[in-house]
């Protein structure tokens, strides 16, 4: 009988660990995606580079600009990059509103993201998600995903 209650408790585990994870393809003008993407809040991305955190900087707000993203604020606090609210849609025609955090660090770069959408939904995670590895890929480096 106890191991009959254990193999129970370990396969509603993994079943409730399942839930937490949502397989979603993306049909958009970043390309296609099908991956594994928790929460829409709980994704980063770190990429690891051979540049100090000045370059970093430097080359982040250049990539930035060359996928014309727009930075917030008037007064960047040095290190740390804010981005104006994406637009994005959805595969069901609904609008993502999401910003990107980016914090240069020496020999990394730490991307997160803020589901900022009135209605927010596990499907948004990959849409952020998928934007934050084009901005890795132009990056270079290692790219790690983290949660």
């Amino acid at each position: 009988m106890k191991t009959l209650s254990t193999l129970f408790l370990c396969l509603l585990t993994l079943f409730s660990f399942s839930q937490d994870k949502i397989k979603y393809k993306t049909n958009g003008p970043f390309g296609r995606v099908s991956d594994t993407v928790p929460f829409a809040n709980a994704t980063r991305i770190v990429v690891r580079t051979n540049l100090n955190q000045l370059d970093n900087y430097k080359r982040t707000k250049e990539v930035l600009a060359k996928m014309d993203i727009k930075l917030a604020g008037d007064r960047p606090v040095y290190g740390q990059i804010n981005t104006e609210l994406i637009l994005l849609k959805n595969a069901d025609s609904t609008i993502v509103r999401c910003m990107i955090l980016i914090l240069c660090k020496e020999t990394e770069i730490v991307m997160s993201c803020s589901d900022k959408s009135d209605k927010r939904s596990k499907k948004n995670g990959i849409i952020m998600f998928d934007k934050m590895k084009e901005i890795a890929d132009q990056m270079g480096g290692k790219v790690y995903y983290t949660n």
